[in-house]
């Protein structure tokens, strides 16, 4: 079996996808002092220790907006995977009968 050699850049890739998995999942629990509502300067404020990404156009943290909106996308995108899995197993596991006029073990399952 061939051994697989990645390039330079598939490296940078998977470091940066790592980089914004482990913000999305452990940023909002080790930087809860800003909520992504909360307005922590003026207008368009540009990077500070107190918004280290800056502010955007209503005086909002834009890396507490980075973490969250990563954090919410990463669960919307799981709790997707894991319906069309489920509906894809459902689906083709054989055990789970159809109901039909010849046998009725499929409408038995439903009126119970």
């Amino acid at each position: 079996m061939r051994s697989a050699r990645f390039s330079g850049r598939f490296y940078f890739g998977a470091a940066i996808f790592l980089a914004i998995v482990i913000l999305a999942v452990f940023g909002p629990m080790v930087f809860n002092g800003h909520q992504p509502s909360q307005q922590v300067g003026g207008l368009y404020d540009p990077p500070s220790s107190n918004a280290w990404l800056g502010t955007d156009n209503i005086g909002h943290d834009v890396f507490a907006n980075l973490m969250y909106g990563a954090r919410t996308s990463l669960e919307t995108d799981y709790d997707n995977h894991l319906c069309r899995t489920h509906y894809t197993v459902r689906r083709l596991d054989p055990t789970q009968t159809r109901p039909s006029v010849r046998n009725n073990v499929g409408y038995q399952a439903v009126a119970r």
